[in-house]
């Protein structure tokens, strides 16, 4: 276990943190090209929280195996439960405006999946031939106005799902196994979904493949990237996990108590007043139940109080000075390893 008072631990965290921060890149509302540095990953349950006006995540107490409420054994996870239990508490009471507010605080808090890749994230370019135009995958770093990067991902459990399911997908007869994920470009585009038990709508990303394989693209990479070892991102910090319960553990009423007026939408409260928050009870029942329960209160059909998973934040907002326009910029000291074997295309244009 990691010590506050040894300062290599404090260390060894921060630089973990710093990693994490400075490698996240995230998923474009456009359609982009993907290609995968190695099939490695890693995953685990994470919490996110705001501080200081940023998202941040860490990493729950309760592991993998703790489902994302393990209420036993994090004070987040067991935070969460008494928010949905005030929630309960106010909807009893006719207060259905607060209710809402801390249902929606208690889903945002609540830990979730989170998968982790190291990319090359490539963008969408117009090429031009002499036979016409055509669209290709461009992973051309050096070129000022590409959005290309090196990186790590983070999909939620949705986007992993749907990433795998192309492994003999019907759609994509060229993925006959886990291997063919790293031969091929990938593609990431966001579609507007409605949700079958709410009517409400979502973004979900959608997996896609070309028709044949290739080499990876040329590209320079950290090596710092390509050295880290993408479980310390899912390492149980309990130190951590108790600075941060400490730090939001009742602002979260104290914000809602102060609010003078909440709005909702027109047809809300009456959906609001039906949400099943009585399902949680007040005695102590085995943590499977109280599990399921929280899970109805996450998935309440009210129309407003839905938290989709798809909507996981991809990445912490992040200020670095090797960041620019969510592009990782490779630094002139950092040292870099060239990777790939395919390099960019010329007679390109933008639109």
């Amino acid at each position: 276990m990691k010590n506050l008072g040894r300062a290599e631990d404090v260390q060894s965290t921060l630089k973990v943190m710093a990693q994490i921060e400075t490698y996240f890149i995230k998923i474009p509302d456009s359609k982009t090209p993907w290609y995968f540095l190695n099939l490695d990953y890693a995953n685990g349950q994470v919490h996110w929280y705001k501080s200081g006006g940023q998202a941040r995540r860490v990493v729950c107490a309760g592991g993998a195996e703790g489902r994302g409420f393990a209420i036993n054994v994090c004070p987040l996870c067991a935070h969460v439960l008494e928010l949905y239990k005030e929630a309960k508490r106010l909807v009893d009471e006719g207060d259905v405006g607060k209710a809402k507010q801390l249902k929606e605080l208690a889903n945002d808090l609540r830990a979730k999946p989170e998968v982790q890749f190291k990319v090359i994230r490539g963008q969408r370019t117009l090429l031009k031939t002499k036979t016409g135009k055509e669209w290709i995958a461009d992973f051309d770093m050096e070129d000022p106005e590409s959005d290309a990067a090196v990186g790590i991902i983070s999909l939620s459990e949705s986007q992993f799902d749907l990433l795998q399911a192309m492994i003999n997908g019907e759609d994509t007869p060229q993925i006959t196994c886990g291997d063919d994920l790293g031969k091929f470009v990938l593609w990431t585009s966001k579609e507007n979904r409605k949700n079958k038990k709410t009517g409400g709508k979502f973004t979900q990303v959608i997996w896609s493949v070309d028709k044949r394989p290739s080499d990876m693209p040329e590209v320079n990479v950290d090596q710092e990237l390509m050295e880290m070892d993408l479980e310390d991102n899912f390492k149980i910090d309990t130190e951590e996990v108790n600075k941060v319960y400490t730090l939001i553990s009742g602002q979260e009423l104290e914000e809602v108590a102060s609010d003078e007026e909440v709005e909702l939408e027109s047809d809300s409260s009456e959906d609001v007043a039906d949400v099943d928050l009585d399902d949680i009870e007040e005695g102590d029942p085995e943590e499977e139940e109280l599990l399921d329960e929280a899970d109805e209160l996450e998935d309440a059909e009210d129309g407003e109080l839905e938290f989709e998973d798809d909507e996981l934040p991809e990445t912490p907002p992040v200020k670095t000075k090797t960041r620019v326009r969510d592009k990782t910029i490779l630094s002139t000291t950092a040292k870099t390893v060239k990777v790939g074997g395919i390099k960019a295309k010329t007679g390109k244009a933008r639109l």
